[in-house]
């Protein structure tokens, strides 16, 4: 059974994880859709570049989004419209945005913040605006929780970091470790 919050899948459980998310948001195109095609050569041995390992690594954010919100995303009317858009947009890797282009990358990390935390239990009532069905509206955080009866505004700041990639990349980014990896396959 596919985890996403495990480092340890196959390639056809991450393959079949990621064309359940696409067909989930209606997406034929986009980041997540080139994920597949990367992952896919990765594990054939048809690339290793650091591209296709970083590809491995970024499909699991999408489809953990995936795993968190297919069964709630109609308690928060309009947020599918936006998940859609965060999947499928922006550049294919983290590296490759620029600051005033990473909205896509941005949003996803805060549904990915905001499904864990209804994972966890916390009482999640907004999203970006969108309230949860029965909640009032008005909320100004990108996410809004109820604790205790108070609510708390959040907003979310995704790291922008190259040292947590380069740690990536030093512990799958050899030849080696790569011909590991796939060895798993067999």
């Amino acid at each position: 059974m596919f985890s996403p919050l495990e480092s340890r899948f196959t390639k056809n459980e991450l393959l079949a994880e990621l064309t359940a998310t696409c067909q989930w948001a209606n997406i034929s195109h986009g980041r997540a859709v080139q994920y597949a095609s990367l992952i896919e050569h990765f594990f054939s041995g048809l690339g290793d570049s650091a591209e296709h390992v970083l590809a491995c690594y970024e499909a699991l954010d999408v489809v953990s989004v995936y795993h968190h919100w297919r069964d709630k995303v109609s308690t928060f009317p309009g947020l599918m419209r936006k998940l859609r858009r965060a999947i499928n947009k922006g550049s294919l890797l983290e590296e490759q945005e620029k600051l005033d282009r990473a909205q896509s990358r941005d949003d996803l990390f805060v549904y990915l913040l905001a499904g864990r935390l209804l994972a966890a239990g916390v009482n999640v009532i907004a999203i970006e605006s969108l309230s949860r069905n029965g909640a009032s509206a008005g909320w100004i955080g990108d996410i809004t929780i109820n604790h205790a009866g108070i609510d708390l505004d959040i907003q979310c700041k995704r790291p922008r970091t190259l040292n947590l990639r380069r740690v990536v990349l030093r512990k799958h980014g050899t030849k080696s470790s790569m011909q590991q990896i796939r060895g798993s396959e067999s």
